[in-house]
């Protein structure tokens, strides 16, 4: 592979092709540490931080941690994918889009390219509302004494201008690069946590201990109908938690879960049939404590959990006080899997 490369990086055109590449995966490393303005990132990363485990976490490893950070790339090239499978789908069930995939040739190409760039902007859009109202919900805006309305108008054009230079650019590394730029983007967005994760692992290694805590979920404990992927997902985070900390206890480095219950938010409800019936959020959200037909009835703490509830049991988890806890999957969930029956 070494000889591979030496070889290309001789033939003048690659070596071109090469350095442009290089040049423009800096600028998105580059974009991917500048914050958008008006929100606490700090508050925010600590946040997603404990949602790993869920899509949010996976839209972070997508974006290179850039989502956590809420900066100007925190949407990432997400847009445009689903911009592209959109328009894709659409030239099978729309005739006219069909005959100018089919029979329109270069220029037919061109016009498709045309409609999934503007499809891609509205969907930063729509996305970029969605990530506002998820960050504004927990009181993560810090507008001053700026008007609150004109902060999120910022805010979204933001994250929406940086999923549209992104796309951008991932059209430049196809055109004038080594290709493929929308994949190189993607790749390059989740390699760039491998060197913080191996740092961390040799941090530890180094300095004789130290803790490692994942993310995951009640049901990962318990068991759900009809989620048997989620589930599986969530049971494979406990037993890598179990295997690790019988693996690496000899190093001093300790290893648990947390598995959080119900967090109420945007999210809720979901109504997966059935799945989470009759929660309501809102000014409602606590009436569903008394209501036998929610899931929450069972909630001992009569209260849905918080991301400070999180917060400082991962720092406890973190401190000296828990050397002697690894290998644990800790449910904080009010109590709720203490009469978990499985009919839900």
């Amino acid at each position: 592979m070494i000889e591979t490369v030496r070889n290309a990086w001789k033939v003048p055109e690659l070596r071109k092709k090469i350095m442009f590449t290089i040049f423009a995966l800096l600028i998105f490393r580059l974009g991917s540490a500048v914050p958008v303005p008006y929100i606490d990132s700090t508050t925010l990363e600590t946040y997603l931080a404990a949602q790993s485990g869920t899509i949010l976490g996976l839209m972070n490893a997508m974006s290179g941690s850039a989502f956590s950070m809420a900066t100007v790339f925190a949407l990432s090239i997400q847009p445009y994918i689903n911009a592209s499978i959109i328009i894709q789908l659409l030239t099978v069930a729309i005739p006219a889009l069909e005959r100018l995939a089919k029979e329109g040739g270069e220029e037919g190409r061109k016009k498709i390219a045309s409609i999934t760039r503007y499809t891609t902007v509205a969907i930063g859009l729509l996305q970029g509302f969605g990530y506002y109202t998820l960050i504004k919900s927990y009181g993560l805006v810090e507008s001053g004494s700026v008007n609150g309305i004109w902060a999120g108008i910022v805010i979204v054009l933001s994250f929406t201008a940086g999923s549209a230079f992104l796309m951008w650019l991932g059209e430049q590394i196809t055109e004038f690069g080594i290709g493929n730029g929308i994949s190189i983007i993607l790749f390059a967005g989740i390699v760039s946590r491998g060197p913080s994760l191996i740092r961390t692992l040799y941090n530890l290694f180094k300095q004789g201990g130290g803790s490692i805590m994942f993310t995951s979920s009640v049901c990962g404990v318990t068991g759900l109908r009809k989620q048997c992927g989620f589930v599986a997902s969530k049971f494979a985070i406990s037993a890598l938690t179990r295997s690790m900390a019988l693996e690496y206890g000899k190093y001093g480095i300790r290893v648990n879960t947390l598995a959080p219950g119900s967090l109420p938010g945007p999210y809720l409800p979901f109504t997966n049939e059935g799945l989470w019936a009759d929660v309501s959020v809102g000014e409602d959200y606590d009436k569903n404590f008394e209501n036998p037909q929610s899931i929450l009835y069972d909630i001992a703490a009569r209260r849905p959990a918080y991301p400070t509830d999180m917060a400082g049991l991962m720092l406890y988890l973190a401190s000296d006080d828990a050397s002697y806890t690894t290998g644990q999957v800790i449910c904080v969930d009010g109590g709720w899997t203490a009469g978990f029956s499985g009919d839900y």
